[in-house]
């Protein structure tokens, strides 16, 4: 499947986020950070042995394992790109999880930004649309977004409030990206 012709889900999301006052390097260095912290708890989560964990991502990668030793009971879905055909979107979901003590289903998304952004809802909204087209059996009745902390300390865990509003704005956002996209960039005044 070509992947480029499907439009991620981030690239959605990310148009509700300001990135502008932040340095191009510093934007990069957390995109790869990110990454990367992403392969290691997935590695970890699915019981893999990280025994060559980057000393700059060891404190990520303890405060997951904390969390989810806590948390998870067990992974339904781990690092799984969806696609739709329908809207050609695409996105790879981090977690489904089966919650300790839950009989229901969460959708986790794991993040490396001492910040907290709202397109973040955006995206687990789309991610809970792509899995509803794509594993209707899955239901998924909450989204934890996990901010990992860089020391290894507890990570703060931020539900998404209502998972159905956040795929409807998605939509709503999917709808405004494809304007854009298709509006001309300059409009000549006779």
């Amino acid at each position: 499947m070509n992947e480029e012709i499907f439009t991620r889900v981030t690239t959605i999301a990310n148009l509700f986020s300001d990135f502008s006052s932040i340095d191009k390097d510093v934007l990069e260095a957390a995109a790869i950070r990110g990454t990367d912290v992403h392969k290691l708890c997935a590695a970890q989560a699915q019981g893999f042995l990280v025994s060559a964990c980057p000393e700059i991502y060891q404190g990520y990668l303890d405060s997951f394992s904390q969390w989810a030793n806590e948390n998870i009971d067990s992974i339904i879905l781990c690092e799984h790109r969806r696609f739709c055909r329908r809207y050609m979107i695409t996105g790879e979901v981090d977690f489904v999880v089966k919650m300790k003590g839950e009989e229901t289903l969460t959708l986790i998304d794991i993040k490396t930004s001492a910040a907290r952004y709202s397109s973040w809802d955006l995206q687990m909204g789309g991610y809970n649309y792509l899995l509803k087209e794509t594993f209707p059996a899955l239901e998924i009745e909450k989204a934890l977004l996990i901010r990992l902390k860089k020391d290894g300390g507890k990570p703060i865990v931020n539900r998404v409030s209502d998972l159905d509003a956040a795929e409807d704005v998605f939509f709503h956002a999917f709808e405004c990206y494809n304007y854009m996209k298709m509006k001309p960039k300059k409009i000549e005044v006779e």
